[in-house]
């Protein structure tokens, strides 16, 4: 053995792990740097053997940062909301809806304040006191003998649903609804495939980006004045039921809409007592027990050729709803037609206004001139002087005169 060579061997090992320990540090600097340099420049990578980038996922982190910049873009729906006067930006500015929402005194405020719907409601013998209390409506619905247990018991109504050849077999057998709908070209595929009603939809000029474009719905839903800030004003529908004695205090006010609904003799006690609604509808031989037996309406709908089966049919109406000569589209034209003549509306009746300011003074002017009245009263005043008398054979009768 060697003992100097051994020797040396261990004094060099802390050199060497050190220039490895560099090597790997460059690799990874060089791998990184190319990979920005791909991405800013737009090239195609160029296929390498796997390096320690890839080892450590960069790339794949490099990626994902590219599509999120790529969805982030200016001409982008999601770039559109985001941008600095967008609808997202108009929002959050000082003074926009959230601030209204919730500032000191704002509708949320309001809402959780002392007096305010939410703290009534949660008080001792409020609305959620009297639904959980014992022998509530929560305690009715539940009871051994309420809706809930019948709906779940053997030979129920979730049991003649699930059973075989029920409606949820009908509707996810092999030539069911479900199945038909997800097969290539079905209605799914027209939704979401590529040309389909969403790709259109969100397409450079389709209706969403449309709506999200400077000037838009969006843009005229939440700008100042608009929709949302009339609905959020201080005199606006939102703070007038929920100020003092405004429908939001009539409806959980002791005696109020709900406190009636659900009293002891109230119209949803009466609802749940057995033989009454709920019974009705979900007993044996109930409203939903016969819908959904075997010639009931709900499986003549799911049916071969039923009613689903149209819809779901080539050409039938969801089919017309995809296509790219759909009515939605259409709709959405029309509306942009429609906000486009506003502007030409305005300016008609400026006009009219103008126009009447016009017309008025010469209409006052024409009706001080008395020269086409006495012209009028002279012609029936000749025609009223003239008592000519002819007879048969065109001769004057004696004692006729014409006026002179």
């Amino acid at each position: 053995m060697d003992l100097g060579k051994a020797f040396a061997d261990l004094a060099g090992a802390p050199l060497r792990i050190a220039r490895e320990a560099a090597t790997a540090g460059l690799g990874i600097a060089e791998e990184t740097v190319s990979a920005v340099q791909r991405s800013l420049s737009g090239t195609s990578p160029v296929i390498a053997p796997p390096s320690m980038s890839r080892l450590f996922g960069f790339d794949d982190a490099l990626d994902r940062i590219n599509r999120l910049a790529s969805l982030m873009d200016d001409d982008a729906p999601l770039g559109r909301a985001l941008a600095p006067n967008g609808p997202l930006n108009r929002l959050l500015e000082p003074g926009g809806l959230v601030d209204q929402l919730t500032q000191d005194g704002g509708l949320l405020d309001r809402l959780v304040s002392e007096d305010g719907p939410i703290t009534r409601a949660l008080q001792q013998g409020g609305i959620v006191d009297k639904l959980s209390a014992d022998g509530g409506l929560l305690d009715k619905l539940t009871s051994d003998n309420g809706p809930l247990n019948k709906a779940l018991a053997p030979d129920g109504l979730a049991d003649k649903l699930s059973a075989e050849g029920g409606l949820f077999d009908q509707i996810t057998a092999e030539n069911g609804p479900i199945t038909r709908a997800l097969q290539q070209g079905g209605i799914v595929d027209q939704v979401l495939g590529e040309q389909g009603l969403v790709n259109r939809m969100t397409a450079e000029n389709g209706p969403i980006t449309r709506a999200l474009a400077p000037g838009g719905v969006i843009d005229r839903l939440g700008a100042e004045s608009g929709l949302l800030d009339r609905l959020t004003a201080d005199n606006g529908p939102l703070n007038r039921a929920l100020a003092p004695d405004g429908i939001a205090d009539k409806i959980t006010a002791e005696g109020g809409l709900l406190d009636r609904l659900s009293a002891d003799d109230g119209p949803i006690t009466r609802a749940l007592q057995p033989g009454a609604l709920v019974d009705q509808v979900i007993g044996e031989d109930g409203l939903l027990d016969r819908m959904t037996s075997e010639d009931g309406p709900l499986s003549r709908v799911v049916a071969p050729g039923g009613l689903v089966d149209r819809l779901l049919a080539e050409n039938g109406l969801l089919d017309v709803l995809a296509s790219e000569s759909s009515p939605l589209l259409k709709l959405a034209d029309v509306a942009d037609t429609l906000a486009g003549l506003a502007p030409t509306v305005d300016k008609l009746y400026d006009a009219v206004l103008v126009l009447n300011e016009a017309v008025n003074p010469l209409s006052n002017i024409a009706g001080r001139i008395p020269l086409g009245r006495q012209r009028g009263k002279r012609a029936a005043a000749r025609v009223a002087a003239s008592q000519r008398v002819i007879d048969q054979n065109g001769q004057d009768q004696p004692g006729s005169s014409d006026a002179p």
